[in-house]
């Protein structure tokens, strides 16, 4: 005797749940490992970043302590109604260097300011920075 339609349609919506939800982890996995990153590789991203003021534009310095290269596709300063950016910084940062960045961002008026840098992989990093009198 053949079961009922009723059991089939639930199998098969047991079964579609199932696999989007596995979907939808291995796209969350993804996403929390970057992109090009396997699962099983040995390779790690460490950076520490650090910003300062010199001559009146922002300096930003980036120490690469893993094991991948980082690429810095543009620099960020954000503070109380307050943003300006750097697009043209293109700096690559390979494994244990340390590289500083002078950018085209003028120092703004007396404050404590966010520095983010959005990087090639889609990670982005972030420090404060304080603009003196």
């Amino acid at each position: 005797m053949r079961p009922p339609i009723k059991i089939q349609r639930t199998y098969v919506i047991v079964l579609a749940s199932i696999v989007l939800g596995v979907i939808a982890s291995l796209m969350i996995f993804q996403e929390y490992l970057g992109s090009g990153v396997s699962a099983f590789t040995s390779s790690r991203e460490d950076l520490q970043l650090t910003a300062h003021f010199r001559d009146g534009r922002l300096i930003v310095t980036i120490a690469n302590l893993g094991s991948n290269e980082v690429e810095v596709q543009i620099i960020f300063l954000e503070g109380r109604n307050y943003v300006d950016f750097d697009t043209l910084p293109d700096a690559v940062v390979k494994p244990g260097e340390v590289k500083e960045i002078k950018t085209d961002i003028m120092q703004p008026e007396k404050g404590t300011y966010n520095v983010r840098v959005k990087l090639s992989n889609g990670k982005t990093v972030s420090c404060k920075v304080i603009a003196g009198d």
